[in-house]
């Protein structure tokens, strides 16, 4: 006569199989619900991606906007710079009266349109006013205004000292170097952030 299986036993078989069928299908919904995740977090960088690189096409029609804009200010500073001008007024008292030879001819200098023989920060820069509008655009970055710079006024002197001018190149170079710390502050935070996404996301380096 066979031998009868123990109840104890077969109650503890199925109370192993449960608990082990339990933690098969806890793990794997874990490992579906970690899929959707890494699929999700894909996603996301995907889409990420997509305006990351619609904000640097903009950027870089921007620049290129800009750097034309600087191309054309520079070449027309060229042509006014290649341009000679006579200042009608200096207000210097530095300035003599002196002869000047032309040819054989002799004539008298008026001491007030004279270059200055002491140049000191308050002397006058050589610029006229359209040459000074169009540093102001190159800085500021807006398009060069034909107008502004073919005017009767622009053929004037711009009486910019060199004081001024001086102050505002180290403004310029201010502005300038605080820009770039912060563009360098910006590239370390988005490398440093795209280094703990690919390490999140598995991806080798």
């Amino acid at each position: 006569m066979r031998e009868r299986i123990n109840p104890l036993i077969i109650l503890l078989v199925g109370v192993v199989l449960g608990i082990g069928l339990t933690l098969w299908g806890q793990s794997v919904l874990s490992a579906k619900h970690e899929v959707k995740q890494a699929q999700a977090a894909v996603v996301g960088t995907g889409q990420a991606v997509v305006a990351a690189n619609k904000e640097e096409a903009k950027l870089s029609t921007s620049l290129e906007n800009i750097a034309q804009n600087g191309e054309k200010i520079k070449g027309a500073l060229d042509d006014r710079l290649n341009t000679p001008f006579q200042l009608t007024s200096a207000n210097n008292a530095n300035t003599q009266t002196a002869p000047r030879t032309a040819g054989n001819a002799t004539a008298s200098v008026v001491a007030d349109q004279c270059p200055p023989a002491i140049i000191d920060g308050d002397s006058y820069m050589p610029f006229d006013v359209g040459t000074v509008r169009l540093l102001n655009a190159a800085r500021t970055g807006t398009p060069v205004d034909s107008v502004a710079v073919s005017d009767a006024e622009s053929k004037a002197p711009a009486f910019v000292t060199i004081r001024v001018f001086v102050r505002n190149d180290t403004e310029i170079a201010k502005m300038y170097n605080d820009l770039a710390a912060r563009h360098n502050s910006l590239v370390d935070q988005v490398a440093a952030y795209q280094h703990r996404q690919r390490l999140r996301l598995g991806i080798k380096e």
